[in-house]
């Protein structure tokens, strides 16, 4: 299931995170949150898509129980579209300090979260609690970290342009 989950992640953020650190062409209030945009309907796309082959997965494994762990992960790749941005603009804005935290706390609650869960007797449940909890404190973190506020707009020139450098 993490192998699907981190392949539907993959496809989700289309090079957007790195083209936004390293192309600094244009309105960078408007090229981010094109690049937001993009990335988190990336991501509801192959969330929805991984939910969807859900069936398919534990069909191809050979596991009915993987359908309905891959159903609740699929959630997973949308938060990850968002955690991504947040991290890209923490990177870039040079706040290593501030993702490391992030990524301890993350850790943590992921700890705290998935070993008494692990240890009530819910097995493989206490990873996808671990992942989620790691997911939304870290995310949580960074959005308070970098301070940013996305704009509304979607600029269609912004995103070809972030699109054909992404993926280089």
């Amino acid at each position: 299931a993490q192998i699907v989950l981190v392949l539907a992640q993959a496809v989700a953020d289309q090079g957007l995170p790195e083209a936004l650190i390293q192309s600094n062409r244009g309105d960078e209030r408007i090229a981010w949150s094109t690049g937001l945009l993009a990335v988190v309907g990336g991501a509801a796309l192959g969330a929805l898509a991984l939910l969807l082959s859900a069936p398919a997965i534990a069909w191809m494994f050979g596991d009915a129980a993987l359908e309905l762990l891959v159903a609740w992960l699929s959630p997973a790749v949308l938060l990850y579209g968002v955690h991504t941005m947040f991290y890209a603009r923490a990177r870039d804005r040079l706040m290593f300090a501030e993702h490391a935290r992030a990524g301890i706390a993350g850790a943590v609650a992921s700890f705290a979260l998935g070993v008494p869960i692990a240890l009530a007797g819910y097995g493989v449940w206490a990873l996808v609690a671990g992942v989620y909890a790691a997911q939304l404190v870290e995310t949580a973190l960074l959005i308070r970290a970098t301070g940013w506020i996305p704009l509304a707009g979607f600029d269609r020139s912004t995103y070809r342009r972030l699109l054909r450098f992404g993926r280089h």
